[in-house]
């Protein structure tokens, strides 16, 4: 039975955080963004 319990809490915590890894951004796509807020903040103030 005790077994049983780890079994499916070890499960279960592989398939969370094989989703939570799913959807997370990298370092470039944060930079690609901030690259960009940072383009539209010199052309709407004419710097």
């Amino acid at each position: 039975m005790n077994r049983t319990y780890i079994l499916i809490i070890t499960i279960f915590t592989i398939i969370m955080s094989a989703v939570s890894c799913k959807d997370q951004k990298t370092y470039a796509d944060y930079l690609k963004e901030e690259t960009k807020a940072i383009d539209e903040f010199i052309v709407k103030n004419n710097l």
